[in-house]
């Protein structure tokens, strides 16, 4: 049998120290101590775990102050995984945005962006580059090991609101982004803002849309609110609006070059996962480091070492 290296877009991840000894609340249900973290801790980043007397134990992690008068827990990331790639998730994306980058957490990872600097803009399209993560520890018998799998990510953003007449014009059955412009947001929307919200079914003569929302609710909402969600086709029928008739002048085109589907010929890029890694590589220390020490976002001191370079995995071939 013939042997190959596969290389995965993951990196290793080690977390000194293993143990943290921090501050925890115990409360006697979910609700409860769901109530009290949205409230008094909002700021903070905590875990939480159930005990056996069934109550819920709350650790706080890091935060805007120690709460010195709290008891203490000693917990190993060997019994609490999720205590430990919180822990690096938190730490790295704290490192990011020091460094002045977007970082949005999501349901399937952590999104980051450099927020202050499109790599190009056409009419109200900016286009960022950045990356995405999740960190996981992949062997339940290797406890303190961990990864970080990442990809390299290139994303739309229309910069100006269905305010922009261009825009309003083409908006009926559109899905929109919630980009309220006020801190006053309405307790229904909430849970939508800087999110997904719905389709657009019509415009009215005051600005206001009717938009259907992903709970199945119709609303209307001032057009300065909505932004839309950069999709393909959206951005094919903005184009037709701005008159682009050329494939190679497309945002969309271009968007294929940035994440490297495009080499610098327009032709099908054969080293896209080589390039990708190496602009991972940059985005997150520069060119010239092959890994990277970040200290913990977390009460008690530590450090994270993330090796820069893609985990390589022996495969077995048949003959």
């Amino acid at each position: 049998m013939k042997t190959a290296d596969l290389l995965l877009n993951c990196c290793p991840v080690e977390l000194s120290p293993t143990a943290f000894e921090l501050p925890f609340v115990d409360y006697e249900s979910w609700q409860a101590a769901k109530e009290e973290l949205s409230v008094r801790y909002a700021q903070f980043s905590a875990h939480h775990y159930e005990l056996e007397s069934r109550q819920i134990r709350v650790v706080l992690i890091d935060g805007p102050e120690v709460p010195d008068r709290l008891p203490r827990t000693l917990l190993d990331v060997r019994e609490h995984q999720y205590l430990g790639t919180k822990l690096i998730e938190r730490s790295i994306s704290r490192y990011l945005y020091t460094r002045g980058f977007l970082v949005r957490r999501e349901d399937f990872g952590t999104t980051t962006a450099r927020a202050r600097s499109p790599e190009l803009s056409q009419g109200v399209i900016n286009i960022f580059s950045g990356i995405s993560f999740q960190v996981r520890r992949p062997f339940e018998m290797e406890p303190y090991n961990f990864i970080i799998s990442v990809q390299w990510k290139i994303h739309a953003i229309f910069s100006q609101s269905l305010a922009n007449q261009t825009l309003r014009e083409m908006a009926k059955g559109k899905p929109v982004l919630y980009r309220p412009s006020t801190h006053k947001i309405p307790k229904d929307l909430l849970p939508f803002r800087n999110k997904y919200l719905g389709h657009v079914q019509d415009i009215r003569v005051n600005n206001e849309a009717s938009v259907y929302c992903k709970d199945n609710q119709l609303r209307q909402i001032h057009s300065e609110n909505l932004f839309f969600e950069a999709s393909s086709s959206v951005i094919r029928e903005y184009e037709r609006k701005l008159g682009i008739k050329y494939e190679s002048d497309s945002v969309l085109s271009k968007m294929q070059s940035l994440s490297f589907v495009l080499n610098p010929q327009r032709k099908r890029n054969s080293f896209v996962f080589k390039d990708r890694m190496q602009a991972i590589r940059h985005f997150l220390a520069g060119s010239s480091k092959e890994q990277l020490v970040i200290p913990l976002a977390c009460f008690q001191d530590g450090l994270i070492s993330l090796a820069l370079s893609p985990i390589r995995v022996e495969i077995e071939q048949g003959v």
